[in-house]
């Protein structure tokens, strides 16, 4: 996740320099080199809404600076004070956050994002029990949190240490963004919660004395990847949808529309009738019911008989073991029900990136 609309104002603190764009301290460094991409103050609310800070006062002297931030966000007035102090090879940020009401929150607090050159290099965790553990930030986009129970990581001569709550990283590049991001509050913990004011919590970032050394080298690069023009043009997408019954389909757009189809639900043919009414080769996905699937995709294949198929999936519903995935079972009844028809059979989700890359072992070949 990137925060900024563009207004940037530099902080040079020494040793450290780092961008203070809107709320968002961004670009911190030491000597010149990238240490963090961001340390950012936030509050969520119950539905995951992010309160948008304003800037209203910022003052910088000697080796520290201040930032006075409002907030009136869901009914609620939240001022927070974010107080960066440089100390040698050492950088802390503290946070304090209150609010003039009762209210519920999933996230309050600082967020921490981790530059994604440090993909590979090796990482040592301090969990908040003081053990320790030693692991390495991923290479692979990691479907799932690489480190729990945060109190400090250090990695390529840096060490970034956590105040005030319980931390944990997710892997950032799941969501398009090239950063690995340490928040508070691991998910684990009951949310929302009742934000107890002021919320108190410190980042701090130090260098060795040697310096912060160069990074770790990144793999070999692979086999060049070559683009070559293709007499064909453009892959075609599917950029219409159809989902309910309605006073008639929209124009056609494109080479095939989208169609998804809920077998749970009685109406489930009008849908088809309506995205087949399109003139289009249907790109269908067929949501599958909780009992007697079998016999649920064999009506709906029946009730495509006639209808041209650009490709076809089958999806697990909501609350099965693997909903919202095309797994073996699901691929299974739609192959099944298609028989010697030829169509092209599709997996995946019907969801986002992340869950396919968490479920990415659910779909067959």
């Amino acid at each position: 996740m990137t925060w900024t609309r563009e207004r940037i104002r530099p902080i040079d603190l020494g040793d450290w320099q780092l961008q203070l764009r809107d709320d968002d301290l961004a670009q911190l460094t030491f000597r010149g080199r990238e240490v963090l991409r961001s340390v950012r103050a936030v509050v969520r609310d119950r539905d995951w809404a992010t309160a948008v800070w304003a800037v209203e006062h910022v003052s910088v002297a000697g080796s520290g600076a201040t930032i006075s931030l409002v907030s009136d966000a869901f009914g609620t007035r939240f001022e927070g004070s974010l107080s960066i102090t440089a100390d040698g090879a050492s950088l802390s940020v503290s946070l304090a956050v209150s609010a003039d009401r009762e209210f519920w929150t999933n996230r309050t607090g600082l967020v921490v994002l981790h530059p994604a050159r440090v993909s590979g290099a090796p990482l040592t965790v301090t969990h908040t029990s003081g053990d320790v553990s030693h692991i390495a930030f991923p290479e692979e986009i990691s479907p799932h949190q690489p480190a729990f129970d945060i109190r400090a990581l250090a990695s390529e001569g840096v060490t970034v240490t956590f105040e005030g709550d319980r931390f944990e990283m997710e892997d950032q590049r799941n969501w398009t963004d090239a950063s690995f991001k340490t928040y508070n509050r691991a998910l684990a913990d009951p949310f929302p919660y009742l934000l107890e004011s002021p919320v108190v919590q410190s980042v701090t970032v130090t260098v060795d004395d040697a310096g912060a050394p160069a990074p770790h080298e990144a793999r070999p690069a692979g086999e060049a990847l070559v683009l070559r023009e293709r007499e064909a043009g453009p892959i075609a997408f599917s950029v219409g949808a159809s989902t309910a019954p309605g006073t008639g389909p929209a124009d056609p757009v494109g080479h095939d529309l989208l169609v998804e189809v809920d077998l749970g639900w009685a109406g489930w043919s009008s849908v088809i009738e309506r995205a087949a009414a399109s003139g289009l080769p249907l790109d269908v996905r067929l949501v599958l019911p909780l009992e007697d699937a079998e016999r649920a995709v064999a009506r709906a294949i029946d009730a495509l008989a006639d209808v041209p198929l650009a490709r076809i999936a089958a999806i697990q519903p909501p609350t099965h073991p693997h909903e919202h995935m095309s797994d073996a079972q699901s691929t299974r009844i739609l192959r099944a029900a298609l028989g010697d028809r030829d169509v092209p059979v599709i997996g995946g989700t019907r969801s986002h990136f992340t869950e396919l890359n968490r479920g990415q072992h659910l779909v067959p070949d």
